[in-house]
Formats: structure tokens, sequence, C-alpha cells
């Protein structure tokens, strides 16, 4: 992953190098506005003698940056890899909950269902690592959506104001243990964004009304989590071009975007899965009209 400030010209480049860590977790401000995508692993050697010949500044954030906690940070990006105390803290949950297999299990279990039901990503599908190797990439989403009425967003209102509904169903279909183990990954989540990023979630009115309500839909009304939206990504021999994601909220303490990432098998096939958990701006929006 690459991500890039820039006003006119790139001026600082961050990369995470996942070799090495089977499973990664990080943070990022403003990863919206900024572009960002996916490289080849072997091409990050190449990209740092450009970015120094060209005088931006770069830093790679690796296993072997990371501080005693597993925890490396540039600016304000944080990546937790897989010797954190964030994953033991995820696996320290799903064990006292009874799930057998832990954080692994959470793992092999998303991976299968998104394999399974899935949406096929043809608009990401044009970067390729090994051009013999057949390319995968498939996504399913959940959270708020547009303020908009069909069978799939349904509009709920606070106050006097009209708010953007939430599409539940995919997360509806999956099976109990799977839902259960993701509302864990979920929560720790929301702890480990608050935790190194003291201004996070800053407005509690929004965190009850606005995930509050998501996580009802959810089947989770207790839930501490303060996402507003989740993409769940599994992909394998692709290369995800640059890009920004303009839906993501800016609004200060609402401007995280966090990325779980890990690699895993399926019928003996390597992939690597992404769990995307943000915030919207057309939540930020509709809450900010309640105000007036």
């Amino acid at each position: 992953m690459s991500k890039s400030d820039c006003i006119g010209a790139i001026s600082k480049v961050t990369t995470i190098d996942q070799s090495g860590s089977h499973r990664l977790q990080y943070i990022c401000k403003n990863l919206h506005i900024s572009p960002h995508g996916s490289i080849d692993k072997t091409d990050i050697r190449n990209n740092e003698c450009i970015y120094d010949f060209l005088g931006i500044s770069n830093k790679t954030l690796s296993t072997k940056t990371t501080g005693v906690k597993g925890v490396s940070r540039d600016g304000d990006i944080t990546v937790a890899f897989s010797n954190a105390a964030h994953f033991r803290n995820i696996e320290s949950r799903l064990t006292r909950l009874g799930h057998f297999g832990g954080i692994y299990s959470l793992e092999r279990n998303l991976a299968a269902h998104i394999m399974a039901y899935g949406t096929l990503d043809h608009l990401r599908l044009k970067g390729k690592i090994d051009d013999k190797t057949d390319t995968v990439r498939k996504f399913i989403r959940i959270g708020f959506g547009r303020i908009q009425r069909d069978s799939y967003h349904q509009n709920w209102s606070l106050g006097e104001t009209t708010m953007p509904g939430v599409n539940v169903n995919a997360f509806l279909q999956m099976s109990l243990l799977l839902r259960q183990q993701l509302m864990v990954l979920f929560e720790e989540a929301t702890k480990f964004t608050r935790v190194w990023h003291k201004d996070s979630f800053s407005d509690p009115r929004r965190n009850n009304h606005c995930a509050g309500y998501l996580n009802s839909k959810l089947g989770f009304p207790k839930s501490t989590s303060l996402f507003e939206f989740f993409d769940f990504f599994i992909s394998r021999n692709t290369i995800l071009p640059k890009h920004c994601d303009e839906k993501n909220c800016h609004r200060p303490g609402y401007n995280e975007c966090c990325v779980y990432s890990y690699f895993t098998e399926v019928d003996s096939d390597q992939y690597k899965v992404s769990i995307v958990m943000t915030t919207r701006t057309t939540v930020g929006c509709a809450f900010d009209r309640t105000k007036k």
C-alpha cells in the first residue's frame, strides 16, 4: 500500500510493506483525499530510488521499523504488524466468546464467505503481478449509503432531518458465528483507532445516533464499533491502481480510515483479504443539518 500527500505535486510518500507479516492493520487520516494504491513488493526498492532522485520525502513501514509494541508510524499513518498486542487482544476476545480457532477462524470464515457470495469487482481488475496466473477480486459492502428510497437503503430521520439509510442485508446473510467474529474485529479496530489517534470519533452525539443506528441494524445494538461503512475485498494476483475514495468523510475526527489486511488460503490458493472500516460523508452532511 502506498499513500501520498499532495497539493498539485507529490511531496511525501509512505509505503506499507506487508511481506513478512501474515496480517496487519493500519489507520490513516484523509486517505480519501490522497492518491493511494498497491504495488508488487519487488517494486518497493525501485520506487524508493526514484523518490530519492526526485527529492520526494518517502518512508517504508515494515516489520523492520516497528517498536516493541509491533507498531510503526509515519505522520498520520499508524500500522500494527502481526506481532502487535492489538491482534492478541482480538484473539483473547474471540477465545472468551468460545470461538475456537480464534483469529484464524475469523479470517478463514470471512475469506470463504466473500469467495462464495461476493460481487466481482470489474473496475479494479486492471493490474496483474503475474500474467500467467488468474486474477480474482470480489467485494461485499455494508453500511450507510445515500439518502434515497429503495429496498436496500431505507432512509430514517434524526429529529426533522432525513438521514441516509443503511445496507445490512449482506451482513445478515452471514453465519451468526462470522457476524459475532466481525463485530469483535470492528470494536477492537475502533479502540485501536482511538488509542493511536486521540481526536478520532470526537462527537459523542454522532457516534450514538449514527454508528449506534448502524450497529442496531446489524443486530448488535450494544456494540462499541463507531465505523459507518465496511468494505470487504478478496483478491489474488491484482495490483490496485492509484485512486482516491471520495465518499469517506473529511470532517475532523471522522477523517479516519482503518484497514485490516491478511493473507489466507481458499481451496489451496492464496488470497489477500482487506477489511476497510471508515465513516461516510453522506452521514456527516446529513448530521450537520441536524445542528441547524
